[in-house]
């Protein structure tokens, strides 16, 4: 009789719209599929942290080491390198629950352990960012 390996189940999300899922196995190997035809739009190493509607961005977070605070990291479809890095737990603290965007991808939001809420509006960071030269 051959041996039975049974596999841990996959985690899975949904963009906003529900017309991506984010696959991911235990490896941290995370697929971006297109719903109904599961075509694979996307590989990543590591799983995004929330996906904003038809994957057009994406967030990745990071823990924080001895030498670098936990980020939030926001990637674009349309670009290699990331549009902007937050960090929000320089003060010690990291994020709590799990970030995400609004359904028009205009606004990210994360909890914090002071149990406030952080949104960011993110065409205003652009704004102003730009005025600087450093907008994306």
């Amino acid at each position: 009789m051959g041996k039975c390996l049974i596999q841990p189940p996959a985690k899975y999300n949904f963009d906003p719209t529900g017309t991506v899922l984010n696959n991911f196995d235990n490896a941290d190997r995370s697929y971006l599929l297109e719903i109904p035809s599961r075509a694979v739009i996307r590989q990543f190493d590591q799983a995004p942290a929330c996906l904003s509607s038809r994957a057009k961005r994406w967030l990745m977070a990071s823990a924080a080491t001895a030498d670098q605070p936990g980020a939030l990291t926001l990637f674009d479809q349309e670009r290699q390198e990331p549009l902007i890095r937050f960090l929000p737990d320089l003060g010690g603290a990291t994020w709590t629950g799990k970030p995400q965007f609004s359904p028009d991808g205009l606004y990210l939001v994360w909890g914090n352990p002071s149990d406030t809420v952080t949104v960011v509006d993110l065409v205003e960071v652009n704004r102003r960012l730009s005025e600087i030269g450093l907008g994306w």
